[in-house]
Formats: structure tokens, sequence, C-alpha cells
């Protein structure tokens, strides 16, 4: 193999975390919250979106509204309207006072989620809805006039349920 200075050589750690609790997380501020995220969903769930709402809050009050878009989307996109609005009273509990701006723009975000998992819940309804009566045998054109969409709409429904990657518009 050669060696050329401007090749750049890479190396790659894993670093098992599972049996990490959440108390136990470690590193900058942001860094904790998203490990706690990210932990949530396979283990621990309340106690580690117990504690990244304490830290989120902690991110807010710092005036870091782009930290918490992210994190918060992030926390929605991942996690089941339950779950995230448990984590919304947590982090609303978790600010001191009464919040004034930044509890309502903590408010605009919960609500943010909320609306954008009702409105995943009625897609979900519709596109099985369809799949139920396509399983029963109802013929397109029923199916069509009872809900008005049609194979192309249903298409593009299960693409907006599958994520953002697979709703680019296909060439085939």
């Amino acid at each position: 193999m050669r060696e050329w200075p401007w090749v750049p050589r890479f190396s790659h750690a894993l670093i098992d975390q599972s049996p990490v609790r959440p108390p136990a997380v470690r590193g900058r501020l942001r860094g904790r919250i998203a490990q706690l995220m990210m932990m949530a969903p396979f283990r621990h769930r309340r106690e580690a979106l117990q504690r990244a709402a304490h830290l989120l809050a902690d991110v807010a009050l710092s005036g870091d509204r782009d930290a918490v878009r992210a994190l918060a989307t992030y926390l929605w996109t991942t996690q089941n309207r339950a779950t995230a609005r448990r984590f919304g009273k947590e982090f609303r509990d978790a600010i001191p006072g009464p919040g004034g701006d930044l509890m309502t723009y903590a408010e605009e975000l919960i609500l943010e989620g909320e609306r954008k998992g009702e409105q995943r819940g009625r897609l979900e309804e519709r596109v099985r809805t369809i799949e139920g009566l396509m399983r029963a045998g109802v013929k397109w054109p029923v199916i069509e006039s009872a809900t008005g969409i049609d194979r192309e709409a249903l298409s593009a429904l299960k693409r907006q349920l599958a994520g953002p990657d697979t709703n680019a518009e296909r060439t085939d």
C-alpha cells in the first residue's frame, strides 16, 4: 500500500454504551441531550426523557432556540405521541417561573409536534383503511369513490409516511 501524505487515514472506534444509565451520560450539554434522546427508544425511556427535558430546559434558558427546535423535532419524530406529550410536560415543568416568551416558544414547539403527530395519525389511518378495503376485495373505482384517493395518491401517501428520503420523484 502506498503512503501518500495527502490521502487521509481513518480509523473507527465503536464505543458500547448499552450499559450506561441516563445519569451517567457525560459530555457537552447538547450532546448529552441527543444521546439521552437516542437512548430513550431502547432502554430507560422515562428516565432518559425526563433527564433530557431538564437539560433541554437549560438550553432553552440560554436562548439557543435553534438547538431547542432541532432537538425537540428529533424527539417528536422518534417517539410516539404520548411520550412526546410527557416530554413536553417535563420540559415545561423544568423551566422556572412563568417562562414568559420562552414558555410561549416552548408551547409553540410542543403544539407543532402534536399537530404533526395528529396529521401523521390521520394519514396512517387513511392508508390502513384503503389497504383494508383492498384486502377485502373492494375494486379501485369503489375505493376511489369512497375515499377520493386513487392509486397514485395512495402511493404518494405511503411515500410521505415512509419519510423524506422516499419522497423524491421517481424516474422509473
